[in-house]
C-alpha cells in the first residue's frame, strides 16, 4: 500500500520560488509531469514567435549587422541609377573621342542618332559577341551611318557649294588662322539665338567652366560645326536639328548686359576652315 502512494506521488510535480531569507514562498506551480512538459515547450514555442515577430515586423531587424534599413535602399537605388547615367555620359564621350579623332586624320566619321535608344541593343550584342560595351556601341553606330548611308558618294558636295546659316548675328572680334587661331571669335548680342549652320547631327552638347556650353554637330560631307561660348543649350547629344534650327542662346552673368564671345569652329575633311569665307555673320 505504500508503495502504490509512493508511486502516485511521483507522477506529480511542483515547482517553487521561495524567498531564500525569509523562506517565503512567492509562487508555486504544481501538477503532473506531463502537463508541465507541455507547459514548458508550449512557452519556449510561444517565445520563439514572439522574437520572430519582433525581429521581422518591428524596425529591430536593422539593428542587426548586414540587414540594410530604408536609408541604406534609397543610397544603392540613387548610386545604381547614378551609375547608369555616368555609363551613359561615357559612351557619349567615346563617340566624340572617336568623332574626332576621324575628324583630325581626315577620315569619315560616324552617327549617333538615336544612341540612348540603341543602347540596350548594343548591351546585347555586346554580350553575345564577347566584346566590350563600348566597342558594339561603336559597331552600332557604324552599321547605322551605313544603314541610312550618310556618306555615300551621291551626297557629297564641295563644301563651296554648300548653304550655311549664320549662327548668330554678330560681329568678328578675331579672325581665323589655321595654326595659331583655327575658329573665329564672334562678338554676339545677350540673349541673341544660337542657330545650327546646316542639317546635322548634336555629337555633343556639354557644359565647361572654360568654354560654358560647347555645342558640336556633324554634318554631311564630312563637315563638322563646333560653337563654343554658348549661355544656354536647348538640344541634347544625339538629337537631329534642321539647318536655322536654334540649338542655344547667348546669355550674360548677373547683372551684366555686355555682348559676349562665341567661338565658331568649322571643320572639312579633318581640317580647319574660315567660317568666315562661308558664313555671313
Amino acid at each position: 500500500m505504500s508503495k502504490e502512494n509512493k508511486e502516485h506521488r511521483a507522477r506529480r510535480l511542483r515547482i517553487s520560488l521561495i524567498d531564500d531569507n525569509t523562506h517565503k514562498q512567492i509562487w508555486v506551480l504544481r501538477g503532473k509531469r506531463s502537463r508541465l512538459i507541455f507547459t514548458a515547450v508550449t512557452a519556449i514555442i510561444v517565445l520563439i514567435l514572439a522574437i520572430y515577430v519582433l525581429i521581422a515586423v518591428t524596425p529591430v531587424k536593422t539593428f542587426f549587422p548586414g540587414y540594410p534599413d530604408a536609408h541604406q535602399r534609397r543610397a544603392a537605388a540613387a548610386n545604381a541609377m547614378t551609375i547608369d547615367s555616368l555609363e551613359t555620359v561615357i559612351a557619349r564621350w567615346e563617340f566624340y573621342s572617336e568623332n574626332l579623332r576621324r575628324v583630325l586624320d581626315g577620315t569619315e566619321t560616324i552617327s549617333i542618332d538615336s544612341l540612348l535608344r540603341r543602347k540596350s541593343t548594343a548591351d546585347a550584342a555586346a554580350s553575345e559577341q564577347g566584346s566590350s560595351k563600348s566597342d558594339s556601341l561603336l559597331r552600332a553606330a557604324a552599321e547605322e551611318a551605313e544603314r541610312f548611308g550618310l556618306h555615300s558618294e551621291k551626297r557629297k558636295l564641295p563644301i563651296e557649294g554648300m548653304h550655311f546659316f549664320p549662327p548668330v548675328k554678330g560681329v568678328i572680334s578675331q579672325g581665323f588662322d589655321k595654326f595659331t587661331h583655327p575658329f573665329v571669335e564672334v562678338s554676339a548680342p545677350v540673349n541673341a539665338i544660337i542657330m545650327a549652320v546646316a542639317d546635322g547631327t548634336v555629337m555633343v552638347s556639354s557644359w565647361s567652366d572654360m568654354d560654358k556650353y560647347s555645342i558640336i554637330i556633324q554634318h554631311e560631307n564630312d563637315l563638322v560645326s563646333i560653337i563654343k561660348g554658348a549661355g544656354k543649350a536647348s538640344v541634347g547629344t544625339g538629337s537631329r536639328v534642321k539647318a536655322g534650327a536654334p540649338v542655344g542662346a547667348v546669355q550674360a552673368p548677373a547683372g551684366s548686359d555686355n555682348a559676349q564671345i562665341l567661338r565658331v569652329e568649322l571643320w572639312y575633311k579633318g581640317e580647319a576652315v574660315n567660317p568666315a569665307e562661308y558664313i555671313k555673320f
